[in-house]
């Protein structure tokens, strides 16, 4: 099984997603917490174990609206550059992201900006954050058919890279 580190998806799979990719933009609210620090959170979405990651002081554990209620952490800054306070903990998401589904018939693992690895499967995505692209990440296929929906102002996304 192919693995990319970040930096091998970075020079990698971000020109892709740059070239056949769409944007998108998440629809709905989040749970959102500010970490105390060093809580450890293990993501898992409706296909199984995603990533785990521990969080330190500041940074945001975000629970996403979606069947399998997955949590995963985002570093302060970029939570809060990226979200806008609705009442109490719930959020609504202000940032897009580029993304490209993965049509191919092979699974590969990426490594995530904290290290550790997540599995990418056939009918997943692979994203970078607009506008920044400074990282890439995956998306599992049913919750971003749960929570992400085209850019109105993007024509149909194409159908994917291998």
């Amino acid at each position: 099984m192919r693995h990319f580190s970040q930096e091998e998806a970075m020079a990698v799979l971000l020109p892709a997603i740059e070239l056949a990719g769409a944007d998108y933009e998440k629809h709905g609210e989040i749970e959102a917490t500010e970490a105390e620090g060093g809580e450890y959170i293990v993501t898992t979405t409706d296909d199984g174990r995603e990533t785990d990651n521990t969080a330190g002081p500041g940074d945001y554990i975000v629970t996403n609206a979606t069947q399998a209620r997955e949590q995963y952490i985002v570093p302060r800054e970029k939570f809060l550059a990226r979200h806008e306070q609705v009442e109490g903990g719930r959020w609504r998401p202000t940032a897009r992201i580029r993304a490209l589904r993965i049509t191919g018939d092979e699974p590969f693992t990426l490594q995530a900006r904290w290290g550790s690895d997540m599995p990418v499967k056939p009918g997943d995505y692979v994203a970078t954050p607009l506008p920044a692209k400074d990282e890439v990440y995956r998306i599992a296929a049913a919750e971003f058919g749960e929570v992400y929906q085209p850019c109105a102002d993007d024509d149909e996304p194409p159908a994917g890279h291998s």
